[in-house]
């Protein structure tokens, strides 16, 4: 009796919560929820009710993409809604997951935090928990965690990642209507749009474990890990480059930072961080005249745009659902 009345509870709680999300899906859900509760024995009803149950992200699903403005309450409901939910279900990564991306947006970084770590825990499989949790350590600048928690997420197989957004009521719904929310999915085309974004975010963690080791200052790393990512067939191989030269000027391999760094220069002429460094790394080998034209040029791009590419890179990341 007291299970049931609990279960009772939270299921109002539930619905009070998600009555501004989606009635009909609601509807489903309480008809599902009793027959679920009186025909079956509870504890099967918690590993069986998302077979009837849709979670409506619409609005995530725009906002993830840039299609929606911020909406403080419209994050606040998720949360509400999400939080009942694990109370139910307390064993559902993907409700954790959301979570933790609606409490980031809101400002609640430990929170995000908490909830993202339980989502990896969860389910160690799955990329995107691992990838958002080391966007969230390189933006709060725990750089070491960055390097930490997105080096497991490079070893996962994609393919998994992929199997278990199909798997899942929730992240299907997220992206299967991704693209437009009011056309049926088209199962190629979503797993072809998946493995693409995974290919982006794998090139993006690299790049940040890179961007963690200059800032941690460990060269060592740094060069190390570049001469493995650089082996990969990247879409844009000139920030390795770029930091690569960086790392070899530091460690006083001079010659192999003019290399990089011409490299760098070659598919990228416009950062002027490249001339800069490219300069001193001329400077120490003794070629004044040189190193004095290289900085020159780094001055003049400088003075073209003075946001450096390392900012703009860190401005631009964000968290993803999947």
């Amino acid at each position: 009796m007291e299970k049931s009345n609990k279960a009772k509870t939270s299921l109002i709680n539930l619905i009070k919560k998600g009555k501004t999300i989606s009635s009909r899906t609601l509807v489903l859900y309480l008809v599902a929820f009793f027959l679920l509760f009186h025909l079956i024995k509870p504890h099967s009803v918690k590993s069986r009710i998302l077979n009837y149950f849709e979670v409506p992200l619409d609005y995530l699903i725009l906002y993830s993409e840039g299609k929606e403005a911020f909406n403080k309450e419209k994050f606040i409901e998720y949360i509400d809604y999400f939080k009942v939910l694990l109370d139910y279900v307390p064993q559902l990564a993907e409700a954790n997951g959301i979570l933790g991306y609606c409490f980031y947006y809101l400002g609640h970084e430990k929170e995000a935090i908490q909830y993202y770590k339980e989502a990896v825990r969860l389910n160690p499989n799955f990329f995107w928990f691992y990838y958002d949790l080391g966007v969230i350590y390189f933006k709060t600048q725990d750089y070491q965690k960055a390097v930490e928690i997105l080096q497991t997420a490079i070893l996962l197989n994609p393919k998994d990642t992929i199997r278990l957004i199909g798997m899942s009521k929730i992240l299907v719904n997220v992206g299967s209507r991704s693209a437009d929310v009011n056309q049926p999915v088209n199962l190629f085309n979503f797993a072809m749009e998946l493995d693409h974004r995974l290919k982006i975010a794998y090139e993006k963690s690299y790049e940040l474990i890179v961007l963690s080791y200059y800032q941690l200052k460990n060269y060592a790393k740094l060069k190390e890990a570049i001469l493995e990512f650089i082996r990969y067939d990247l879409t844009d191989k000139e920030p390795f480059y770029y930091y690569a030269g960086i790392a070899c000027y530091y460690l006083g391999e001079y010659a192999d930072a003019v290399l990089f760094f011409k490299e760098s220069s070659q598919l990228n002429p416009n950062r002027a961080d490249t001339f800069y460094y490219l300069g001193l790394t001329f400077k120490e080998l003794k070629r004044e005249q040189l190193s004095q034209t290289t900085l020159e040029r780094a001055s003049l791009l400088k003075e073209v745009d003075k946001v450096s590419a390392t900012e703009k890179k860190d401005g631009e990341l964000k968290l993803k659902i999947y």
